[in-house]
């Protein structure tokens, strides 16, 4: 049995407005506003409690819920909720207690849009939310029973749009979408947290300023005595095709996986991973579309060292924006902690535009743990005029990288050029995950990576360069860089930054910069600028012009002296690359070892008719410049 009911009344649904939306809806607050409303609700009925006794009798399982709206009215919201699965009845204390029930399924959808719009400045939202069923918990006994697994939610949205007559204004359309799975019961072993999607969509409103979220939670893993319960996973996926009109338009998607059961004295339940994709194109003009992506690892259980991994992270945000309008597509994935290894991350961020204005900003963080999770943060941006941006960051949570960020941007005015650019920066073991990263188009024009490589990937990269493999023998690459520009466009700017805690070094050592082998043909020019600092330091310093460069990125080492002055008052040691300007491509390694390394002679740099070396050293406050 289970409660059913279907209504339409005249009186406003409540509405969950976005952030993005806030300006609008106080706009339109003072104006009339429809009345029509459909709500389509069902509830299941929970599982009845087992009976105690000698055995004591299993919990019966949640009744699902399900719910199914076709609307063409203004304010529509449906609504599914299952049943809890019933507890598990004691048994004689000398009997293990029954198990829970299982949790029941809720699944909720809402198709609306093809009114027509009547009043002035009207808001038209469809509001959708299924909530699975928690699992039982196990009776008691000599041992307890087992708990029920949380029920699933799945939940769907969309809006079709619909007409606007002549001299109305376009009302804004909210599509608002949220799934929530049930926990898993507590008990001799926990029962798992539900799986959870959400999915939403806007379209066919060319005249409509919009909003469109979805928001998906993997249900928690059950506790207990032994083996405690894995996190749900959780999908959340949004899609955009609207505009036309003139307005800041949103399109989010929020997935958050489950959290993993504590056990008492077995194993950890592992976090449930999170998955997070965001689409969208607007045709407005002058205004932006904003495009975002989240995606959390659920974290494991906490008991000691009991097992247990955080949940993967994945989250993709992509953008494209038509006429003047700007996209800023944003993507940011969290991996869980996990008591053996936290979670890998992953995050892309696509932005196009047809005109004037894109950016694109992905950060992907990986979770702690006794292995901390790897991370690799991947944007990409297209532009034919004016303001184009990428902005890729690496959170790392092991013993000494902190931060690895990849940043581009170019401006064209007086030389209009179609430009694609390119930034990825990745921290920890990211060779099972760049399969899911996007990779660097062929297109490309200018692209900036950095990297804080594993040994493994360090002595590969190092391998065709034997100068400094040999300066960095004894010693460790710290991170690893590389920055092209062939966009033509008027202005170029690239680099990348480093955070190193090195607080766990006992002694500073000698800060070492290699400059790779260019593996370009002998006639190739550059004219640009490239710099490294630290803690405020100059470093490194020198304007390139006409083919030098590829003497000097000619797997060469630079000794930049002791890094004790460098290190923050926050006990991190920051270290920034700058470029500007035109260059095919160069790659660099920054790192450390005990002894100083032998420069270059100044008669070596003269035959090889490279001057205005400038290398700015800080020993103590003093800078001495050579």
């Amino acid at each position: 049995m289970r409660a059913f009911s279907f209504m339409n009344s005249n009186r406003t649904a409540p509405t969950r407005l976005n952030a993005t939306c806030c300006a609008l809806a106080l706009a339109i607050a003072a104006v009339s506003l429809p009345t029509w409303a459909t709500d389509a609700s069902d509830t299941g009925n929970p599982g009845a409690n087992g009976a105690s006794g000698i055995i004591g009798k299993k919990g019966g399982n949640g009744a699902g819920a399900q719910t199914n709206l076709v609307t063409v009215d203004y304010f529509n919201t449906a609504t599914a909720t299952a049943g809890k699965g019933g507890n598990g009845g004691n048994s004689f204390p000398l009997l293990p207690g029954a198990n829970g029930g299982n949790g029941g399924t809720a699944k909720a959808a809402l198709q609306s849009g093809g009114q027509q719009y009547n009043y002035d400045h009207d808001v038209v939202s469809s509001s959708v939310n299924a909530s699975g069923g928690d699992g039982g918990n196990g009776g008691s006994g000599l041992l307890p029973g087992n708990g029920g697994t949380g029920g699933a939610a799945h939940a769907t949205g969309a809006d079709t749009g619909g007409v606007v007559p002549e001299d109305f204004s376009a009302p804004a359309v909210l599509v608002d979408v949220n799934a929530a799975a049930g926990n898993g019961g507590s008990g001799r072993n926990g029962g798992a947290g539900g799986a959870s999607t959400a999915a939403a969509s806007l379209s066919g409103s060319p005249a409509s300023p919009g909003s469109v979220d979805a928001t998906a939670r993997g249900g928690a893993g059950g506790n207990a005595l032994l083996s405690a319960g894995k996190g749900g996973a959780a999908t959340a996926t949004t899609v955009y095709n609207n505009g036309g009109f003139p307005s800041d338009d949103f399109a989010g998607a929020t997935a958050i996986g489950g959290n993993g059961g504590t056990s008492t004295t077995g194993l950890n339940g592992n976090g449930g991973n999170a998955s997070a994709t965001a689409s969208g194109t607007h045709s407005a003009r002058d205004l932006e579309l904003t495009i975002e992506a989240h995606a959390t690892g659920g974290n494991s259980g906490t008991n000691g060292n009991l097992r247990g991994n955080g949940g993967d992270a994945y989250a993709s945000a992509s953008g494209h924006a038509e006429n003047v309008a700007a996209a800023t597509p944003s993507a940011v994935a969290q991996g869980g902690n996990g008591v053996v290894r936290g979670g890998n991350a992953v995050a892309n961020a696509d932005a196009t535009s047809d005109f004037m204005f894109a950016s694109a900003t992905a950060a992907a963080s990986g979770g702690a743990g006794q292995h901390a999770g790897a991370a690799v943060a991947t944007a990409t941006s297209t532009v034919p005029f004016l303001s184009n941006g990428v902005t890729a960051s690496a959170n790392y949570a092991g013993d000494f990288v902190r931060n690895v960020t990849a940043f581009g941007g170019s401006f064209s005015l007086d030389n209009p050029v179609t430009t694609t650019l390119y930034a990825q920066a990745r921290a920890g073991d990211t060779s099972g995950l760049l399969p899911l990263a996007t990779a660097k188009p062929s297109e490309t024009n200018g692209f900036v990576t950095a990297v804080a490589p594993t040994q493994a990937e360090a002595a590969a990269t190092l391998a065709g360069n034997p100068t400094i493999a040999s300066a960095f023998a004894g010693g460790s690459v710290w991170g690893i860089g590389a920055i092209g520009n062939a966009t033509g466009a008027d202005s170029f700017g690239a680099g990348s930054s480093f955070t190193f805690d090195i607080s766990d070094i006992a002694n500073p050592q000698h800060l070492l910069l290699g400059l790779f082998d260019s593996n370009l043909p002998s006639d190739s020019t550059g004219d640009f600028h490239f710099s490294i600092s630290g803690e405020g330091t100059t470093l490194f310093d020198r304007d390139f012009t006409g083919a030098d460069f590829l003497t000097y990125f000619d797997d060469r080492v630079f000794d930049l002296g002791n890094w004790a002055s460098l290190v923050g008052a926050d006990g991190l040691l920051d270290l920034d690359v700058s470029f500007s300007g035109f260059a095919p491509e160069i790659q660099f390694a920054v790192g450390q070892k005990a002894s100083a390394v032998p420069e270059p002679t100044t008669l070596a740099l003269a035959v090889a008719g490279l001057f205005g070396i400038f290398i700015a050293r800080r020993r103590g406050r003093a800078q001495t410049t050579r």
